[in-house]
């Protein structure tokens, strides 16, 4: 597992992953008043995204919505919700795991 290095987010943090097998990477905790996450990815055939908010409940890999195709502005929703549970990130800060297979994730955005 490789972590990033991205410290804090004002609004937007960059990253370009491109993985053809199943990966994942977790960020550093990372800060902003932000409610959703929206992600610019590329999925290929057969491929997914899924993102977990680690340490919130509700937020887990398996409650993601997998994500699929090439988004500029996707929406990450659990069980069909988005918010950000409690606003963690205004907290303290959140971590964010992604993880991806055949897909490359090139930015996400809590806003």
């Amino acid at each position: 597992m490789r972590r990033s290095r991205a410290g804090s987010l004002a609004e937007a943090t960059a990253v370009c992953a491109d993985r053809r097998r199943r990966r994942e990477f977790v960020t550093t905790p990372l800060k902003s008043s932000g409610d959703t996450l929206r992600l610019n990815f590329d999925v290929n055939r057969n491929g997914f995204i899924k993102v977990e908010l680690i340490g919130q409940n509700g937020r887990t890999l398996d409650d993601c919505d997998t994500l699929w195709g090439n988004r500029l502005d996707a929406v990450v929703t659990w069980k069909g919700q988005s918010s950000l549970i409690g606003r963690p990130a205004a907290r303290g800060g959140m971590t964010i795991r992604f993880r991806l297979r055949s897909a490359k994730l090139f930015s996400f955005q809590v806003v």
